[in-house]
């Protein structure tokens, strides 16, 4: 079952998957699941932030729901088509806490995104078109 949820738990739409997807995949299976649930939902042109995990998250979901009025932030496999892998590569022997972050142009849509590696015990990856960069100490 694929769902476009509220912070609070409340279902905007959803859609049950049978074993096949029976309308053409246009853009990718990950990236048509957002845009109909987006678009089932109502929520096009709302500027509303979508919050993805990283099996949906790419740079070419981004663009597009960007031109669609919607801002997205999600984790991201830092191998899909488009990731500026060479800007944010972080060291292989960095330490924990280390980051690596760029402001960059969709080339799909021209619209602003940012893409941050992160080292915890492995890079963790973030793409986003939501909010800025801002670095901020952490005391533990």
């Amino acid at each position: 079952m694929y769902c476009l949820c509220d912070p609070c738990g409340y279902f905007y739409a959803f859609k049950v998957h049978c074993g096949s997807y029976t309308t053409p995949i246009v853009h990718g299976f990950a990236t048509d699941i957002v845009l109909s649930l987006a678009e089932d939902a109502g929520i096009c042109n709302t500027m509303r932030c979508v919050y993805t995990d990283r099996f949906y998250t790419s740079p070419m979901l981004f663009g597009i729901l960007a031109q669609r009025g919607l801002l997205a932030v999600g984790t991201a496999q830092a191998n899909r088509r488009q990731y500026p892998h060479a800007e944010v590569k972080l060291a292989r022997n960095a330490s924990r806490g280390a980051v690596s972050a760029v402001h960059c142009i969709l080339p799909s849509c021209n619209y602003p995104m940012y893409a941050v590696s992160w080292m915890d015990k492995r890079p963790v990856s973030f793409l986003g078109t939501a909010c800025g960069l801002a670095e901020a100490a952490v005391e533990r």
